[in-house]
């Protein structure tokens, strides 16, 4: 499969839940982008040839990760692994790299198999500045009375340069001009709140080829042999029911909740829920791969309503 890259840089603040609206995060999930694509999709009647190339598998999405400038950052990988550094001796300083190390989310790109080596790339990462998070108070009024009550939105704002972006990795051309058109109406509608709220307003950048793309393509494709070597997800996923037991032979994983409730369609007026599920992380590492699927979450609907949860895989090796 090819490799395209959808670069997402934010002209206004962003709510990306984190299961309550008083906290964001500063991304999101494959999950959340594909139900924004799904709407998308079916606002320009796409969405079964959509919905059929992702069940298929001839796309897949990455969850969206952070870039710094010109730098692109990937999730750290769920793995133990020994840096040789820390070894030599037990120092304050090297004491201090492991905290570091305990709470690195993302790893540069340039500077993933350096760290998956045990090579110390703390100051080398660069992780900072990424943005800043924020709280809005708004007004509501409930109930139909006429009282104004106070609530609070978490958002989270990037700094000139930084944003968001997504891999996707395509069998055809076909395929990826789908894709394309989907993400140029999704510029145009926003993602990470309400626009008309002053949220989640961006930039669209595709691309196609550099330096980036090649990057990506060979993590994709790359074939490592040894005893050590694991499948890691780039979004979250869950295997299908018969994959299961398998898939979770010697992984080493996080789960996240994912919850939340269905967009409003023509002719339904309720707020429904979408049913919980729990979906492996990504970063999650598994040594034998799986499928996964597209799962109907809907609950109360007569149409269904899906929770994307395909694995993108990387293979990563572990010297531990």
């Amino acid at each position: 499969m090819n490799t395209r890259i959808y670069k997402f840089s934010f002209k206004t603040e962003a709510h990306f839940s984190e299961g309550t609206l008083d906290k964001s995060s500063c991304t999101f999930m494959a999950d959340t982008l594909y139900s924004a694509l799904c709407l998308e999709a079916l606002r320009q009647g796409k969405l079964d040839k959509f919905h059929e190339a992702n069940k298929e598998g001839q796309l897949k999405f990455s969850d969206a990760f952070p870039f710094i400038g010109e730098r692109l950052y990937l999730p750290k990988p769920v793995l133990q692994i020994s840096f040789s550094e820390q070894k030599k001796s037990i120092t304050k300083e090297n004491i201090i790299n492991r905290k570091l190390y305990k709470k690195m989310k993302y790893i540069c790109l340039d500077l993933f198999d350096d760290y998956l080596n045990g090579k110390d790339i703390i100051a080398k990462n660069g992780f900072d500045n990424l943005g800043v998070s924020a709280l809005r108070t708004k007004n509501a009024i409930r109930n139909g009375t006429a009282e104004t009550l106070p609530y609070h939105v978490g958002t989270f704002r990037f700094e000139k340069g930084n944003g968001l972006y997504v891999i996707c990795a395509y069998a055809d051309d076909s395929q990826a001009n789908m894709a394309d058109e989907l993400f140029k109406g999704l510029e145009l509608s926003g993602i990470g709140g309400k626009r008309s709220a002053g949220l989640g307003r961006f930039n669209l950048e595709i691309l196609k080829e550099g330096k980036a793309v090649e990057s990506l393509n060979k993590l994709l494709s790359r074939n490592l042999s040894g005893e050590h070597i694991y499948n890691m997800s780039l979004c979250v996923c869950l295997p299908k029911e018969n994959e299961l037991n398998e898939a979770m032979n010697s992984a080493s994983y996080c789960l996240v909740k994912r919850s939340g409730f269905v967009a409003p369609v023509s002719g339904v007026t309720e707020v429904l829920k979408k049913k919980d599920m729990y979906l492996f992380a990504a970063g999650s590492c598994f040594k034998k791969k799986f499928q996964g699927d597209i799962y109907n979450v809907a609950r109360g609907t007569p149409y269904p309503v899906y929770r994307y949860a395909k694995p993108l895989f990387i293979e990563v090796e572990s010297h531990e």
